[in-house]
Formats: structure tokens, sequence, C-alpha cells
């Protein structure tokens, strides 16, 4: 079952949600609070949805990965226009008989797409 928290949302949005998640047989609606986030940690939701008036902006979803790791933040434009996910998986590549090259390379991963 994948639980669902809507938080920071106004009541139309909400409810627009709360209907579309209730008509899916494999998630739930558990409660949510816009409080601190600690607040937010302990509602163990897989999902936190939030709506912001940027979502591309990461702030919010960095605070709320923080907080709550294995949860997927989704962020919807308060125009309705818009989304966002946000999400920490931790990826493993396994290198054999590895070489200088190699990990050199595993340094580098990542860093040429301009994640500094």
């Amino acid at each position: 079952m994948i639980r669902v928290a809507l938080i920071s949302m106004r009541p139309k949005l909400r409810d627009i949600l709360s209907h579309a998640v209730a008509r899916e047989q494999d998630m739930q609606i558990v409660e949510g609070h816009a409080g601190p986030v600690a607040e937010i940690a302990a509602v163990r939701a897989d999902v936190l949805v939030c709506e912001v008036e940027d979502p591309v902006d990461a702030q919010v979803p960095t605070r709320l990965l923080h907080a709550a790791p294995r949860a997927r933040v989704l962020m919807i434009a308060e125009a309705g226009d818009l989304a966002a996910l946000y999400e920490l998986r931790p990826t493993q590549k396994v290198l054999l008989n590895v070489s200088m090259s190699q990990v050199i390379d595993a340094i580098r991963f990542g860093l040429e797409q301009g994640d500094r």
C-alpha cells in the first residue's frame, strides 16, 4: 500500500487529490501536517505531496527529504500546470577487476553533467 500525505495545500486541491488517491486500490491517504519538518517525518508516508509556488525550487523538498529520506516528494505548482518529483535513491555500480582509470571515472561520475 502506497501511503500518501497531502501537506501544505489549499483545500480545493486537497479535495481533488484526496478523491483521486481514494479511487486507487494501492494507495491510501495518511494524515499529513504543514508543521515542522520533524512532524512530517513522523507521518511515515511513502509520498509527500505539497503545493508550492515554484516546484522546481529544491529548497522545500530538500528539507523534506532530509527529514524523510525514504519518501518521494511531489511538488505541485499553485497554478497547477507544473510538478516536480524529488527522491533520494542510493545507487550501486560494482567495478570488477578495477583499474585506476575506472576509479577516476567513478570519482568523476555524475559531475560531468554539472552536478557539482
